[in-house]
């Protein structure tokens, strides 16, 4: 993969995922001083995967879900475009804790269940890869539960992702 996508705007600094037609890349914006916040881009390179996701990005509610920076495209592909949240990842942050600690576990669970609620008010084709455990990370010294959108094409069951309750 280049380094440098959308005409030299954005630096590649991560490759998270690459599969057959998708890739998830952590970038930074080259062109503005962001102290090189990194930024999650889902690559979309497959027709049908851009014709269901176009539009599920599109009417994004900015004001519901505030990691959602913009949609792109580039050359036959679309690109998402997400902040991205650095911490310890869900399952790691539960070793991580005594198991006695109920009043903590109890904290964060309640914390992580307030994420969930946003993401009710996305797509379930969104939703549903968001609350894959390793894009869930905790941030202990602002104690709070963070949503990396790591959205990777569903084919579930050897099918096209239509809805499935989670």
């Amino acid at each position: 993969m280049d380094t440098l996508i959308q005409g030299g705007k954005y630096q590649v600094l991560e490759v998270i995922d690459d599969r057959d037609g998708y890739k998830a890349c952590l970038c930074i914006d080259v062109e503005i001083n962001n102290h090189y916040k990194p930024m999650i881009f889902n690559i979309y390179e497959k027709e049908e995967d851009i014709r269901r996701f176009l539009p599920v990005f599109f009417y994004i509610n900015k004001d519901q879900c505030t990691d959602f920076v913009r949609v792109m495209s580039g050359k036959h592909n679309i690109i998402s475009v997400f902040e991205y949240h650095q911490g310890v990842k869900l399952p790691d942050f539960f070793k991580q804790i005594e198991k006695f600690d109920f009043e903590l576990r109890c904290k964060y669970t309640h914390l992580l269940l307030k994420e969930c609620l946003i993401l009710d008010a996305l797509a379930d084709c969104i939703a549903y890869e968001c609350l894959n455990p390793d894009n869930i990370v905790i941030y202990e010294e602002s104690q709070k539960v963070m949503i990396n959108y790591i959205i990777r094409p569903n084919h579930i069951d050897g099918k096209n992702f239509k809805g499935k309750q989670v």
